[in-house]
């Protein structure tokens, strides 16, 4: 009887283990993929970066061509071009709900791509509280949209030629809250 008692409990662990598999799987809620994000949003994914277990750096004309994530940027920027084309677009936000997330090098790469495209592009680091493309664009941070929303110089004189096609309008430098300056009637 003990046999028994030891086979039966194993086969009701063996199916209570795979019932809670399943049950873990259903209520996972995160997208595994973008062919989840489609079908759970009904929104097109116009591309996706893998992620890297490396620093994150810009991609320069300089960077190897058969990269992946120079590849990925590209046809992110392709996309992106063809849709800004067909819609009419002109303005595009591009946001991180959380920080370091890469939204800067996502920011930095996609103007980059767009810009060698052909598309005018400007940068805006909207982020006053952590600046950071001005970094990834080796310009000074002490004069931008902060400066500009304070009427402290005009915004011709703010934003910085980053190649052709491309100009970069740093966050700036400020104490003031960012709440405050981005609800100026400036």
């Amino acid at each position: 009887k003990k046999s028994l008692l030891m086979i039966s409990t194993f086969f009701i662990s063996f199916l209570l283990a795979i019932i809670m598999a399943f049950s873990f799987h259903y209520m996972d809620q995160t997208f595994h993929s973008p062919r989840d994000v489609e079908k759970m949003l009904n929104l097109p994914v116009l591309g996706s970066i893998p992620r890297k277990r490396f620093g994150r750096k810009l991609l320069t004309k300089g960077a190897n061509r058969s990269n992946a994530y120079n590849n990925a940027y590209q046809n992110l920027a392709i996309h992106t071009h063809l849709l800004i084309q067909h819609k009419k677009i002109k303005s595009l936000l591009i946001l991180s709900l959380s920080p370091a997330k890469g939204a800067t090098t996502l920011i930095a790469n996609m103007g980059i791509h767009l810009s060698n495209l052909g598309q005018k592009v400007l940068l805006v680091d909207a982020n006053l509280r952590t600046p950071a493309l001005h970094k990834k664009f080796m310009i000074p941070e002490d004069l931008g949209l902060s400066d500009v929303l304070k009427s402290k110089t005009e915004i011709d004189s703010a934003i910085w030629e980053a190649g052709p096609n491309l100009s970069v309008l740093g966050a700036g430098n400020s104490k003031l809250n960012p709440y405050i300056l981005l609800n100026s009637p400036e």
